[in-house]
């Protein structure tokens, strides 16, 4: 089985290396272009028919943003089925006949040429009857861009839409594809009102994205503030003084100087030694940065992960580790934990999330399922692990499940039914948004 799994792993090491280098592309750029079609809308541009912002746009106050090319990511083969340009002037217009003649014609959940829906692009104008009359045209209201955005993602610019749709219910912490909740995402856009608002109805400030980094450790990107517009300084330093006082204390930075590499090696030699010494590993993590990593790239926690230190795990994580991919693997460290479940369980309970991201987007949930790990599959969805994940191409973790079920002999079967049993049944009991019941919240 392992063969199997490591040849899977091979086939996708170009696309890997790929995401990789976008993801932190994400972080650097400020409009951040790859990581979500929010910003297609510029910062001062108002709720056209928010109760409180009545005042009109037209097209013309557009930013001139090249579209999204499909090579440019390799996950949007569907994309450019219509023009975003065009939408938004009828949006714009309050012409809700003209958006949903386009969305009969061209089909509510193809995309436009920057990779989002016809309801995502509604929802970033902010425009609330055609928010309506789109969520009551539509099948599917939980993902609403190339890159698994939610309705909240997609209002990140817009707080009192965003206000709406907490309102009615939606989950404040759900990841989208990439692994950005909605306050990464609002905080990446430097949007202290959503920032705020998000922290209202329960956004978790410790939950990490897709490379192991909370909202607060965005703002504190020097390669994005280098990017930074000089009016902007006042709002970032707003949204981290809401999310220290959210946290509750200023969360390390692990930003030690490091020692040389030599140097680094030669203490974790001393570390691992003990093995389960927890003084030896949180000495080194003393003197040299709990995040801080060897010559390989691997951190402390990744070593313990790769040894199953269950002990020393649980205290790196209380000291501040991250709980980030670890680079030489490609995998997190519950995925390098799977072949052994007490200490996967340990560390879910410790309050690690279950749906961490390798580099190509899958989840803990989905390479167990994958794998016909029945025990971890139901522990995972025990901790909340979401059945409804995607990797980074959009792709089913069902069909996933299926298509590696038939690849192997008769005597898996038996797992990949109960796994897929398994799948049906938490999907069934997390249920789509109900786009109708949203719909009523902005008539």
């Amino acid at each position: 089985m392992g063969s199997v799994f490591t040849s899977l792993q091979g086939s996708k090491r170009f696309a890997m290396m790929r995401r990789v280098v976008l993801q932190r592309l994400a972080r650097i750029v400020p409009l951040a272009v790859v990581a979500c079609v929010a910003c297609s809308v510029s910062d001062d541009e108002p709720d056209r028919r928010d109760p409180e912002m009545m005042e009109s746009v037209t097209t013309a106050d557009l930013p001139a943003i090249d579209p999204l090319e499909d090579d440019l990511l390799g996950v949007c083969a569907t994309c450019a089925e219509w023009s975003w340009m065009d939408a938004a002037g009828m949006i714009d217009g309050g012409d809700l006949d003209a958006v949903l003649r386009l969305g009969a014609e061209r089909g509510f959940d193809t995309l436009d040429n920057r990779g989002g829906t016809l309801l995502h692009l509604a929802v970033t104008r902010g425009d609330w009857p055609i928010i309506a009359g789109v969520l009551r045209s539509v099948s599917n209201c939980r993902e609403v861009s190339v890159f698994g955005d939610s309705l909240l993602h997609a209002s990140v610019r817009r707080p009192l839409v965003m206000r709406r749709l907490l309102e009615v219910g939606l989950d404040p912490n759900a990841p989208n594809g990439v692994g950005d909740t909605p306050l990464h995402a609002a905080a990446r856009f430097v949007q202290p009102e959503s920032v705020a608002v998000l922290l209202e109805f329960g956004a978790d400030p410790w939950f990490p994205d897709g490379l192991g980094l909370t909202p607060l450790a965005l703002t504190r990107d020097s390669l994005q503030a280098a990017f930074m517009m000089e009016w902007e300084a006042a709002s970032l330093a707003e949204i981290q003084r809401l999310l220290v006082e959210a946290m509750g204390e200023e969360p390390e930075s692990g930003d030690a100087t490091p020692a040389p590499k030599w140097l680094w090696q030669d203490l974790l030699v001393q570390a691992e030694a003990g093995a389960d010494d927890v003084n030896a590993w949180l000495e080194l993590a003393s003197r040299q940065g709990v995040n801080s990593s060897d010559a390989k790239g691997r951190r402390l926690l990744d070593h313990a992960a790769q040894d199953a230190h269950q002990d020393v795990i649980l205290a790196l994580l209380r000291i501040g580790a991250r709980p980030a991919r670890d680079s030489p693997y490609d995998r997190t460290i519950l995925q390098l934990l799977l072949r052994r479940p007490a200490t996967l369980r340990a560390v879910l309970a410790s309050g690690v999330h279950p749906d961490l991201r390798n580099s190509v987007g899958q989840t803990t949930l989905w390479i167990a399922a994958e794998l016909g790990q029945v025990e971890n599959v139901e522990l995972l969805l025990e901790y909340g692990a979401n059945p409804w994940a995607t990797d980074f191409r959009r792709s089913d973790m069902l069909a996933a499940v299926e298509e590696m079920a038939a690849k192997l002999p008769d005597e898996w079967q038996d797992a990949y039914a109960r796994i897929r049993t398994l799948l049906v049944d938490a999907r069934a009991k997390q249920k789509a948004p109900d786009c109708a019941a949203i719909a009523a919240a902005f008539d």
